[in-house]
């Protein structure tokens, strides 16, 4: 849908128009105390006569066809102290995002589900800032370890639909499996949600990911949430590099990892032409309403497993203390550096032995 440009035209002047051409978005925080949810709402809505007096706040959330776990960053101004003591970690989060159209024909939808993970303040201006970031189900995902002993002849899906009923937070979505394998002799799985979601993928020939808290797995060569028309009146700009292309379009809600999507796309400086189905591999949606309002998708004609090796190069792990560490190969690639200058020194050292002799 179309931005309305006369909304633009007759504000153009006004510098206190932020909610250009009827975006909309509206953070919800669920705090839970006991037995009681509290629901803090801040929504950007329309200007109502020249004045704007909804909260300013920044949206960008990330997804991606990995069993990483996505990511929302989200920034507020000015929140009040006793604000800041209910927004603590493990609250849980849903935002939503579109275009408003005057109430009648909205255009709006669920871009994140997850929960806090944290909470950071700094100063902009006179402004406080504050930026939340924020992860799908982290503890749920992470946190939850699980002890499984499967009987003999039990289905892959049978345990994975298992598991997910006994969960509160991480939902079943589609479970199609590359190869739905019995386990002849039993299963025995001993770890948290995400390792044996990894361990069954790999058995299955299958991917999985998680997206607004729902878990999908599929064939590695089937990937297809369902096919979505690209409006061509939307598109930005598109880049290539090596097979994948990198599409930025005016903000679309619909678009989310694992879909497809039908284009005919051509730049005519750049002589690139884009056409037909590709899967939507990775992507960001971003809404700001003093600058941008747009999603950026990566897209491709079919799933790489190098998706998933980039995935596990850094993983986020939740330590003891309940802190995020990050372990990375490049920590064992230093490591290895270390080696191999040490072992060349000797050797040189022992050249220059030999020459001495």
């Amino acid at each position: 849908m179309a931005e309305n440009t006369e909304n633009m035209q007759n504000n153009e002047n006004n510098s206190s128009y932020y909610i250009l051409w009827d975006r909309y978005a509206k953070v919800t925080f669920k705090v839970k105390n006991g037995s009681e949810t509290e629901e803090i709402e801040f929504e950007r809505f329309q200007i109502e006569n020249g004045i704007d007096s909804s909260p300013d706040f920044e949206i960008e959330t990330e997804f991606d066809i990995t069993e990483s776990t996505n990511i929302a960053k989200i920034v507020i101004y000015n929140l009040t102290d006793e604000m800041i003591k209910k927004l603590k970690k493990g609250v849980e989060v849903v935002i939503e995002a579109g275009y408003w159209n005057d109430g009648e024909n909205k255009d709006i939808g669920v871009i994140y589900k997850g929960i806090i993970e944290s909470l950071k303040g700094s100063w902009s201006n006179a402004d406080k800032k504050f930026e939340i970031t924020c992860n799908t189900y982290n503890d749920e995902y992470k946190d939850t370890k699980i002890n499984l002993k499967a009987g003999k002849g039990t289905k892959a899906s049978t345990i994975i639909k298992l598991i997910l009923s006994k969960l509160d937070k991480l939902k079943t979505g589609t479970i199609e499996l590359g190869k739905d394998i019995d386990y002849k002799d039993g299963k025995t799985l001993h770890n948290n949600i995400k390792h044996i979601f990894k361990e069954l993928a790999k058995d299955t020939k299958s991917v999985f990911f998680i997206t607004n808290g729902v878990v999908t797995f599929q064939p590695r060569d089937k990937i297809n949430r369902g096919v979505l028309e690209f409006d061509a009146n939307r598109f930005q700009d598109v880049k290539e590099n090596d097979g994948t292309y990198t599409l930025k379009a005016i903000f679309d809600h619909r678009f989310q990892e694992g879909f497809r999507m039908n284009l005919d796309l051509k730049k005519e400086f750049e002589q690139l032409e884009i056409k037909g189905e590709y899967l939507i591999t990775k992507g960001k949606h971003v809404m700001n309403f003093k600058t941008d309002a747009y999603t950026e998708l990566e897209i491709k004609t079919k799933f790489d497993d190098e998706e998933t090796k980039k995935a596990n190069e850094i993983e986020i792990v939740t330590g003891k203390n309940s802190k995020n560490e990050k372990a990375s190969k490049k920590k064992s690639e230093k490591g290895k550096d270390k080696r191999d200058s040490k072992n060349k020194n000797k050797k040189d050292k022992k050249t220059k032995d030999t020459k001495k002799r």
